[in-house]
């Protein structure tokens, strides 16, 4: 969960700066308000176009060289919504 929170901040700080207040208002943490199972972690958007960004979000703390797990249903996500599936990678130190 801390990589999403992260990833969170990060997001809203993005668009933000862009000058998109209301959909940084808008990103929503689908893994929690939802649950694991929609294929991304949080519905975020682009600052280019507004439209919708999946974000599936993994974090480690094993390095950047440390293989991670995938879930079938979130290669699935990734292949029905190619064009808005984003996977972000996060590293923290314990």
């Amino acid at each position: 969960q801390l990589g999403e929170q992260f990833t969170i901040d990060v997001e809203r700080r993005r668009l933000l700066l862009a000058g998109w207040d209301d959909l940084a208002a808008w990103i929503e943490w689908v893994a929690l308000t939802c649950g694991d199972g929609l294929g991304f972690d949080i519905l975020s958007f682009d600052e280019a176009d507004d439209s919708e960004q999946l974000l599936e979000v993994k974090t480690t703390g094993l390095g950047k060289h440390f293989p991670f797990y995938v879930t079938e249903n979130e290669v699935r996500c990734s292949e029905d919504c190619l064009s808005r599936f984003r996977l972000r990678a996060s590293a923290h130190s314990r």
